[in-house]
């Protein structure tokens, strides 16, 4: 049986950053490593709200300056089904 020969898959003769170090990682624009998932908290019962809970809704509350003109920042509250 002939073995299998593993091609550069990029033009610098590497096979890719995932190919090399053996684990995956997703790195961001800016160069950080990101999580795939981040999971969500309640915001009123502090517990972790599963992946496949449907019935969580997150919502974003702007702030406001003085003059009731929106600032570009927010809080974030995510609840959790049942306290909905």
């Amino acid at each position: 049986l002939a073995q299998a020969v593993r091609k550069p898959a990029f033009p610098d003769g590497t096979l890719g950053s995932c190919a090399q170090s053996g684990k995956e990682n997703m790195q961001n624009d800016e160069g950080r490593i990101v999580d795939l998932y981040l999971p969500r908290k309640c915001s009123a019962t502090n517990r972790l709200i599963p992946a496949k809970e449907h019935s969580a809704v997150q919502l974003n509350v702007g702030q406001v300056d003085e003059t009731g003109r929106y600032t570009g920042e927010f809080y974030t509250f995510a609840l959790a089904g049942f306290i909905r």
